[in-house]
């Protein structure tokens, strides 16, 4: 199930020099620093070298500025004047207003797709169910979030409604890189992941079930939890950086 953003081969316009799109370095440039970032591999708060995205992918700086334009929109770059463009910081202290949107936004739209469903649906939701199962056997955190990610813009589309289609996509999108941090540490430091993954796993697979069997309410509930289970999780690891595992010792002699 492709992301409407960035926008699948099909959905690019054509024309352009040697049979590519129009604005494809453009494309590129934002595919290559949206995974970097979303991977974490661009930490936040790391400046973008545009001279070394030059170098790296032999465009202009406009395509580069396009990208970052873009990127920017969607919360992944700060761009101030007259100053490198950066990765945008993950802000924890709005998880509270954010998991509140997100929740009712991932009940709405599954309660929608019970009704409005197609089989192409259900076919693709368990594809990216499936996916999110086999990542987590290898301990792929990234391509986790990314399936887990696609599963629900899968459940999205089927309600058929784009305005809230788009809302929640900007919900989706504001959580992946929490989704991957959380799921980086917990494959390094929480023991429980386990027991984790195989909620998630059971709940994918019986909200497909629901959304089947057009159960709106059930549906709806489990939607719910599966929305209170992710953000137990972002608290567990807000909590697990604590200060009080600082060693501070000897730091008395110091100047």
């Amino acid at each position: 199930m492709p992301r409407s953003s960035p926008p699948s081969q099909a959905e690019r316009p054509p024309g352009g020099p040697r049979g590519r799109p129009k604005g494809s370095a453009s494309i590129r440039v934002h595919e290559a620093l949206r995974e970097r970032i979303l991977a974490l591999k661009l930490a936040p708060g790391e400046e973008i070298d545009e001279p070394a995205v030059r170098k790296e992918f032999g465009v202009s700086r406009t395509p580069i500025r396009e990208a970052l334009l873009r990127l920017a929109a969607e919360d992944l770059v700060d761009l101030v004047a007259n100053r490198p463009a950066r990765v945008s910081s993950i802000n924890f202290i709005e998880v509270g207003e954010l998991f509140e949107a997100f929740e009712l936004c991932q009940r709405f739209v599954t309660r929608l797709a019970c009704t409005r469903h197609t089989p192409e649906d259900l076919a693709d939701a368990r594809l990216h169910a499936k996916g999110y199962e086999m990542a987590a056997k290898h301990r792929d955190f990234r391509t986790m979030a990314d399936a887990n990610y696609r599963f629900h813009m899968t459940i999205a589309r089927a309600a058929r409604n784009r305005i809230m289609l788009e809302a929640y996509q900007r919900q989706l999108d504001r959580t992946l890189r929490m989704a991957s941090l959380v799921l980086r540490n917990a494959f390094e430091n929480d023991l429980s992941y386990k027991q984790y993954i195989a909620r998630v796993v059971a709940e994918h697979e019986e909200m497909i079930k629901l959304i089947a069997a057009k159960k709106s309410d059930a549906a709806d509930r489990l939607a719910m939890l599966h929305a209170q289970l992710f953000k137990e999780r972002v608290a567990a690891y807000i909590l697990s950086n604590r200060a009080g595992e600082i060693d501070l010792s000897g730091a008395a002699g110091r100047t």
